[in-house]
C-alpha cells in the first residue's frame, strides 16, 4: 500500500464520513486518507477526526479494509450492534 495523502483539513463543502456515514459539514476539520491499494487500486476516504482515531486503533482493520458506513461514530462498534433495541427486562 502506498500512501498518497494522510492529513487533516477543513471541509470546503459537505462530505460523508466513510467510517460512520454521518455528514462532515462545511467548515469542519476532517481527515483525508488517499492510498494506492493492492492491484494498483486508488482508495480515498474522508473521516471525522474521532472516526479516524478509532480506525487507527486497529491497524489490521485499516489495512485489510472494512465495509463503509458500518461503524458507530468514533467507535469500533459496528452499527448493527449499536442500533439493536435493548431487550433486557427491568
Amino acid at each position: 500500500m502506498t500512501i498518497l495523502t494522510d492529513k487533516d483539513q477543513t471541509a470546503r463543502k459537505n462530505h460523508k464520513c466513510i467510517w460512520c456515514g454521518d455528514p462532515i459539514n462545511k467548515g469542519e476539520l476532517y481527515h483525508l486518507n488517499t492510498v494506492i491499494c493492492d492491484l494498483d487500486e486508488f482508495c480515498s476516504g474522508k473521516y471525522h477526526l474521532d472516526c479516524w482515531k478509532a480506525g487507527c486503533s486497529d491497524p489490521y482493520l485499516m489495512e485489510d479494509g472494512f465495509e463503509v458506513y458500518s461503524f458507530a461514530r468514533g467507535s469500533l462498534l459496528e452499527k448493527q450492534y449499536q442500533d439493536e433495541p435493548d431487550t433486557r427486562t427491568v
